[in-house]
């Protein structure tokens, strides 16, 4: 299975986080007592259980970012596509979720962020990969980009249509990208 996180992701905002959190579970086939164990485990780990009552329309920008965020991984997949994961979140949410994407890693999932901001980059990504206008331009490991300075010229060159993306543990990576390679058990395409 695979979870999904937009930058644009629109949730209704008339229902709950609770509320949704069991609906978008019941449409996974996930079990009640996995729903409320993983639901337990995300509101903490986010902050969400003091506003998990609240209708979505009444939270700030940051706490729907968060609940969407917990929302695409209800379901726990082996699959994570995020899109810009820490747009709209304060500096100590933006590190929760950094370290989030991190303990996913150690985890063995399979992790896709698409981001244009480095320092992001930098944390969290082995190999990097740089799209301009849907054609993959570069793909190099991120201590090589570092060490050649490579990215201060992408971003002056690029910065309106850059964007990172980062795969772990990706089971067909050697056919989709064969110049970057894997190291501990980390690609990016």
């Amino acid at each position: 299975m695979i979870g999904f996180l937009s930058e644009d992701l629109k949730l209704e905002e008339f229902f709950t986080p609770d509320y949704l959190f069991d609906f978008f579970s019941f449409i996974r086939d996930v079990s009640k007592n996995s729903t409320t164990k993983r639901k337990n485990q995300l509101f903490e780990y986010f902050g969400i259980n003091s506003f998990a009552h609240e209708r979505i329309a009444t939270l700030s920008n940051g706490m729907k970012q968060k609940v969407s965020l917990a929302l695409s991984i209800a379901h726990n997949p082996k699959v994570i596509i995020f899109d810009e994961p820490t747009n709209g979140l304060d500096i100590i949410t933006s590190r929760l979720v950094v370290d989030f994407l991190l303990e996913m890693k150690r985890q063995g999932k399979t992790i896709i962020v698409s981001t244009h901001i480095f320092s992001l980059v930098e944390k969290i990504c082995d190999c990097v990969g740089i799209i301009i206008d849907g054609q993959m331009v570069f793909s190099s490991p991120v201590s090589e980009i570092i060490k050649k300075q490579l990215w201060k010229i992408s971003f002056f060159l690029f910065t309106t249509n850059l964007l990172f993306i980062e795969i772990w543990n990706y089971p067909i990576e050697k056919q989709l990208y064969p110049s970057c390679k894997k190291r501990a058990g980390s690609f990016l395409w």
